[in-house]
This record gives C-alpha cells, structure tokens and sequence, in this order.
C-alpha cells in the first residue's frame, strides 16, 4: 500500500462514518480530521503525508500541574506496560494542558470493518482513562498513594475501583 491508497482508504472510511468533505477533502492538507462519537470525547484522526499510518488522538482529561504531578506521573507509568494502555501512548501536551491518548494502526490489510472497530475501542479507553485519572485525582496529602505497589492493570483496577 501506498500513502495514495492510504489516504483514500481513510477517506472513504470516514465518509462512510458520516464525516462530509471540506472543499472537496475529507482529510485537511495536514491529514487531520476529527471524529465525534455519541458519547466520547472527540477523537483526532491522522494520516501524516507520505505514510501508510493512522494515527488517533484525544483528550483524556485536563491537568493542573501546581496540583496533578502525581497523575501525570501515573500516567507515564501506565505507559510502561502496554496492558494498561492497550498499546496506546499517554503524553502531556503543555500548551493546552492536557493529558492525550495516541493510538497509532498500519493501514496495509485493513478494512472499514477494522477501522470501526479500532475507533470505538480507542474511544472506550479514551472514556475509561478519563474516568480513571478522575478518580484518582486526589487531594495533593494522598497522590503518593498512587504510586504505592500493587496492581497497575487497567482491567483490574476498574473491577477494584482502585487508583493503582
């Protein structure tokens, strides 16, 4: 697959997935597009020029660094074992103070049917780790509770409640 093909690909995807085209483009001239899904966050999609790539982006949550080191600090330990992250990538965009989940999926292979399905789980672990990070936003006293030993799986601290 060439980057034409891919493009086209995600083009008609995001066609089919209702996004309507701009001055004839689907994609904007940095390969971008965002994508609203019912009940998520919205969710960037990416097709850098020259790449067979689609990268995904979104907000998890807004940080406040006087007083969430501890979460941006969880959060680059989540990074550490991809289970909890489900492969994605955390990082911290400072201009905008925000934490972002990045997904990135190779388009060679791929189908719509694929496409779909890597979108809406990335969207449901956009809204999980929001949740997470939100309760585990505690007073600046008890964020070193965050980083005690223990279970750090995703999987298992929804089915706790616990914060790491």
């Amino acid at each position: 697959m060439n980057f034409l093909e891919a493009e086209q690909m995600i083009s008609r995807w995001l066609t089919r997935c209702g996004v309507t085209a701009v001055n004839g483009r689907v994609l904007d001239a940095q390969g971008c597009r965002n994508v609203a899904l019912a009940g998520s966050p919205e969710i960037l999609v990416m097709l850098p020029p020259g790449q067979t790539l689609a990268y995904f982006y979104s907000s998890v949550c807004e940080l406040d660094l006087a007083r969430d080191n501890g979460l941006l600090t969880l959060a680059m330990t989540l990074n550490l074992d991809p289970a909890n992250t489900r492969g994605a990538a955390l990082g911290f965009d400072p201009e905008r103070r925000q934490l972002l989940l990045r997904a990135v999926h190779p388009l060679e292979q791929t189908n719509d049917d694929e496409l779909d399905r890597v979108l809406r789980n990335f969207g449901e672990l956009v809204r999980e780790l929001g949740a997470y990070f939100e309760r585990c936003r505690q007073p600046a006293s008890t964020v070193a509770s965050l980083s005690r030993p223990g279970p750090t799986s995703l999987s298992i601290l929804a089915l706790t409640g616990g914060c790491a």
